[in-house]
């Protein structure tokens, strides 16, 4: 049999050549996603919400709230820069700057000013995150500039029960690329939870807040209670004396025939009485224009950590809800000093009050202590520093005054009646102490009060 030889030239049939497309594709399939990797990046999202709803529930404390959340965010999206603002609770809704990390201070704030309202106006008219240029949206050249060398890259709100409570901005990826739109899902998500935390951490703060001061507002209703009762018992016992002596000799005189002697023993009597019923109304008076209670005092020697511990822990969640930072620096372990602890909280009440209310939403609050030398003699120094606007230099010599604000444009809508400082410099003063004040407008102002730590 004579084979026929194949010609090398002979064109392939379209058959055959799909079937060698097929083989070929066969052997090489294209690259496709891995979904293990997509299945772990979902699991480490998940992941980053527990753990972000888990710290929001261990503090009470607004500010380490935010440092929480801020931390998470950081890792989740893997940056290195945020910033967190809160809506304060005024009628404009203004945003108050109140965490950054991984800024210059100075940087952080100046972004705050240039653009926090700005950013405010544009979250509250969306939920979803705004990334890359509309960040710049509306801004100044110059203000655009700074974001750009902040290197901040996503805009995020705070939402709670349908409002905007605040917002947060996140820079870009440390390893330089885009935010992908699995970050954005779980950074809205996150923030979502954090809105309800952080709303319901406020609620429970002014709660506490308020608690403390209804607290406070009954025992001194039943010291007033008190008061009213030996008042009233002491009222009828003083006014009945003189005039069981007053009432019956005037009687006499009226009705009896008496000598000259006599009579002048009458009067004399009913005099006497008279008397002692004008210091008594003047007594009367002195207590109303004192107003307050007697000032009673068991100065001891005793440890001040203890007392402002639990004193911080105390006012913590009332200055909190305030959006102002509260923060305790005590480095010593024990610090003897002698006072009353009733009046030396009365004190740190009116210097705390005073800074929070003469401070702006985001401000800090420092409650420390430590030992001090002056004069020859050893003090424990006591001190209650803030970041706030300060106090102008010819307003220091009049600060303690009673009834005396100082009318600055930042205070000059702040109620009172002007009385705190003048009592808490008298109370230091009765427990052998003294109150000083120093301030530079723009940094702030720090009130120590000096206790005695020696056993005199």
């Amino acid at each position: 049999m004579t084979r026929t030889k194949r010609n090398p030239t002979r064109r392939s049939s379209p058959r055959a050549k799909l079937r060698r497309q097929q083989g070929a594709s066969r052997r090489s399939p294209p690259p496709r996603p891995d979904p293990s990797q997509a299945l772990g990046e979902c699991e480490y999202g998940v992941h980053s919400l527990i753990d972000l709803s888990q710290g929001l529930t261990v503090t009470v404390d607004l500010f380490r709230a935010v440092d929480i959340l801020l931390l998470n965010l950081m890792g989740q999206l893997g940056t290195a820069r945020s910033i967190l603002w809160l809506v304060a609770d005024d009628p404009a809704g203004h945003p108050a700057f109140i965490r950054s990390h991984g800024l210059p201070s100075g940087l952080a704030e100046e972004v705050s000013d240039l653009c926090a309202t700005r950013w405010l106006a544009a979250a509250r008219i969306t939920a979803a995150p705004i990334q890359g240029l509309g960040l710049e949206e509306a801004l100044e050249p110059s203000a655009a500039a700074r974001v750009r060398e902040a290197r901040l890259a996503v805009l995020a709100p705070i939402w709670a029960n349908g409002a905007t409570v605040g917002m947060v901005v996140l820079g870009a990826r440390a390893d330089g690329t885009d935010h992908r739109p699995l970050d954005l899902q779980v950074l809205q998500a996150s923030l979502g939870i954090a809105g309800i935390a952080l709303q319901n951490g406020a609620i429970h703060n002014r709660l506490l807040e308020s608690n403390r001061q209804l607290r406070v507002a009954n025992e001194e209703l039943k010291h007033l209670d008190r008061l009213k009762s030996e008042f009233l018992a002491n009222v009828n016992h003083e006014l009945r004396t003189p005039l069981s002596v007053i009432v019956p000799a005037l009687e006499c005189v009226m009705e009896a025939d008496l000598d000259v002697a006599e009579l002048r023993a009458f009067l004399g009597s009913s005099a006497l009485q008279a008397r002692k019923l004008v210091v008594l109304v003047e007594n009367l008076l002195t207590l109303s224009e004192l107003g307050r209670d007697t000032l009673s005092l068991r100065v001891l020697e005793r440890d001040l950590v203890p007392v402002l511990t639990a004193y911080h822990a105390e006012r913590l969640p009332g200055v909190g809800a305030g959006l102002r930072d509260l923060a305790l620096a005590v480095q010593a372990h024990s610090l003897p000093a002698r006072f009353d602890e009733l009046r030396l909280r009365q004190v740190l009440d009116a210097l705390v009050d005073n800074a929070v209310k003469f401070t702006p939403p985001g401000s800090r609050v420092t409650l420390g202590a430590e030992a001090l030398a002056r004069d020859g003699v050893q003090w424990a120094r006591v001190r209650v520093e803030d970041n706030g606007p300060g106090i102008p230099a010819d307003e220091l010599g009049n600060l303690f005054d009673a009834f005396r604000q100082i009318d600055g444009s930042t205070t000059r809508s702040v109620g009172g009646l002007g009385i705190g400082l003048a009592l808490a410099r008298d109370l230091a003063a009765q427990m052998g102490g003294r109150l000083v004040a120093s301030s530079e407008q723009g940094r702030g102002s720090t009130f120590s009060l000096l206790l005695r730590a020696d056993s005199r």
